[in-house]
């Protein structure tokens, strides 16, 4: 059989897909390179994590400033607010 071999059933054609049993060593490299693929998406969201945690400190530092600011301000011109 090749491997697109075409079927009749009715009118229709379609391909039937045939693969061959991959080797063992073949079967070794590609849980190897699933393995890798996990650990590098693992990375990636851990360091997206990471620079989630940075931009929302680094974000509440300026509205920490922003607030201090505005209270200096307001101090400064009378207001209680």
């Amino acid at each position: 059989m090749d491997r697109f071999e075409p079927e009749k059933k009715k009118q229709y054609a379609f391909f039937e897909w045939v693969d061959n049993e991959t080797c063992p060593r073949g079967k070794q490299v590609v849980l190897g390179l699933l393995r890798r693929l996990r650990a590098m998406k693992e990375e990636g969201r851990a360091k997206e994590e990471q620079s989630v945690e940075a931009k929302k400190k680094e974000l509440q530092h300026k509205l920490k400033e922003m607030v201090q600011k505005k209270r200096f301000w307001n101090g400064i011109m009378g207001k209680d607010n």
